[in-house]
């Protein structure tokens, strides 16, 4: 075995050769692929991080401005839409109203079709 060497470390002796060489280096290459690897990634997941936080606080800052200009004017009620609001609603109870004035005339109508329905199956 020519190509083997011998490495003493305490009075030990180790021989390696050319292959246990070549491990070695496939072996510091990967570590140093998954470190800069995962670097990588918490890198990206800082910066998605970051954007979000930023997007965040652009989405709260157009909620406050909607709060302040969109959502508390939309509750104010001005004369004009009181009126509509009023005519409306007094509209909807004279309705309410006459639906029911008209419910004891339409059970009577009721009653009295069935009554003449009855009479026409009595003759045939």
């Amino acid at each position: 075995m020519a190509d083997e060497h011998v490495l003493a470390v305490n009075g030990h002796k180790f021989k390696f050769g050319i292959r246990d060489i070549i491990q070695i280096g496939v072996t510091v290459i990967a570590a140093l692929g998954i470190y800069f690897s995962m670097v990588a990634k918490t890198n990206k997941n800082a910066d998605d991080i970051t954007n979000a936080a930023i997007e965040r606080g652009k989405m709260w800052a157009e909620i406050g401005r909607m709060n302040d200009y969109g959502t508390r004017h939309s509750h104010e009620v001005d004369a004009s839409q009181q009126m509509s609001i009023d005519a409306v609603t007094k509209q909807i109870g004279d309705l309410s109203h006459d639906v029911h004035d008209l419910i004891p005339k339409v059970d009577k109508m009721d009653a009295n079709l069935l009554w003449l329905m009855g009479k026409q199956f009595e003759k045939k």
